[in-house]
């Protein structure tokens, strides 16, 4: 009896057991890097996760917030339209912000000071004070004899680390009023996860 013979296992065809050996090791350390891998993909999604609920609350905490207040400077109520001129203050409280651009608009009147091009060169430098601007709309007498001077603004802006922001406000005159309202800044999106 010979004892390399086998019978029908003929090593050349099927290799020795070492050469098994590495097979079976070779899949399994195969295997084993295909788990690794899939996990750290599992843990970069939940760092993810974790940044963008750090960056929440980050925004919540430093919410930046403008304070907009309006004084009434002349109003010329014996011409046709009427001429309203207002000095706008806007002031930034809660924390610092880059404000990218601020718009006036009215459904009842037509503004004619500031040039948007104006308001949004002036307020492209960072804000960490009151700015100051003078606004003029021009109305025509029956639409202010019954709404008044309606001037709507939006501030458009981001805080330090790329949240951008916008914040409303309208400025109402009537002939023996001003009000002012500001709505809470609506987050529009972060520049961090896109």
């Amino acid at each position: 009896m010979d004892i390399n013979n086998f019978g029908p296992f003929d090593s050349d065809v099927w290799g020795t057991v070492s050469d098994w050996i590495i097979l079976l090791v070779t899949i399994i350390t195969g295997l084993l890097i295909w788990f690794t891998l899939k996990s750290q993909m599992e843990v970069q999604k939940i760092q993810l996760g974790l940044a963008v609920i750090e960056n929440e609350v980050y925004r919540r905490s430093k919410l930046p917030q403008f304070e907009i207040s309006a004084s009434k400077t002349l109003i010329e109520v014996h011409t046709d339209p009427i001429r309203s001129e207002f000095t706008v203050e806007i002031e930034l409280s809660n924390s610092d912000c880059k404000t990218s651009s601020l718009s006036f608009s009215s459904a009842t009147s037509s503004i004619i000071n500031p040039t948007p091009e104006g308001v949004a060169s002036e307020l492209l430098s960072e804000i960490s004070s009151i700015k100051t601007l003078p606004v003029a709309a021009n109305t025509p007498i029956e639409t202010f004899e019954t709404e008044g001077c309606v001037i709507n603004g939006e501030l458009r802006f981001e805080d330090m680390v790329g949240n951008e922001y916008s914040q409303k406000f309208s400025i109402v005159s009537k002939l023996g009023s001003l009000k002012t309202g500001s709505y809470m800044p609506v987050f529009l999106g972060s520049k961090l996860f896109r």
